[in-house]
This record gives C-alpha cells, structure tokens and sequence, in this order.
C-alpha cells in the first residue's frame, strides 16, 4: 500500500502517532506539501497542538496557491494559532550562530529538529532544547516556562576543539 493510505487508515482508528509516522515516510518518497498537512492535521487531532503549528505553518508556505485544499489547511493553521495563544503556551524565538544550527525539544519527535532562527510554541513546563551543528560544540538550555510571555533563547555555538599531535622527537 502507498504511505499516505496507510496514514489515512491509521488516523481513522484514531492512532495519530502511525498516521503521522506514515505520512513522514510518504513525505519522505515524494515530498509533496500536502503530506506536511496531513502531518499537522493528525498532530491537531492528537491535540499535539506545538507540533501541529509547525507542519500546518510549512505546508501553507508550501502549497501551491492554486491547490484547491489550501483555504482549508489555512484555516486549521489559524485555530491552531488561536489554541496557542489562549492556551497554557508561550511564542518560544530560537537564535543561533553560525548559519545552520539546528535545534532538538524534548518532548519532539527526533526527527523533527528545528532549524534556527525560527519560533516555536512551547507547552508551560520545563523544556531542554539542545542546540547542534557539525564540527562544533553541541550545547543545552534549559528554559521554564510559566507564562505567555513571548521568551527568546540565544546560543553561539563553539568550533570543536581540534585535537593536535604532540611534537615528534
């Protein structure tokens, strides 16, 4: 069977965390935009709603402007949007330097780094974001939220350490 098919299947039973392991591995063999929406869309329904901002934001960047579902999609992106806010999260604005960090939330699925700079929506709680790029240092903040209030999370990363030979004698 195709991917997307079986992700259709499994979200009907209510299992959202195969529909949305079914459509990553559809997105992976054709990555269309739409799959990024069924993401999102199973991610709502598992009321995962940080998860499901970031895949609904992608795909309605995304889509084509002439795809006929694309109102729809928009449409969940902004209660999403509005759950957020008037819910128990926080605009969470990660920076990191040099270009191409990427950045781990526990409590995300591993596959699902952001790439800084970028906002992300972030359940009240205790929260650890690991910052990693290739050839530098990794680094960790641990960051407790306990407002609304929009909070920004800096990190530089270092080069690592280059290890040298001792002298020959």
């Amino acid at each position: 069977k195709r991917w997307h098919k079986i992700g259709f299947e499994r979200a009907k039973r209510y299992d959202y965390a195969g529909a949305i392991a079914a459509f990553k591995q559809a997105y992976k063999l054709e990555p269309r935009a739409v799959l990024l929406c069924n993401i999102g869309l199973a991610y709502k329904e598992w009321k995962r709603l940080p998860q499901a901002h970031r895949f609904l934001s992608r795909c309605t960047r995304e889509l084509p402007a002439a795809a006929t579902y694309r109102a729809r999609f928009q449409k969940l992106l902004a209660a999403t949007l509005h759950q957020l806010r008037s819910g128990s999260f926080a605009a969470v604005s990660v920076e990191a330097a040099p270009a191409g960090v990427v950045v781990a939330v526990r409590g995300f699925a591993v596959d699902e780094t952001i790439p800084a700079p970028q906002t992300v929506w972030l359940p009240f709680g205790e929260h650890e974001l690991v910052f990693r790029l290739a050839g530098h240092v990794t680094a960790k903040r641990s960051l407790n939220i306990n407002s609304a209030a929009a909070t920004r999370v800096r990190v530089e990363l270092k080069p690592t350490p280059r290890i040298t030979e001792p002298p020959k004698l």
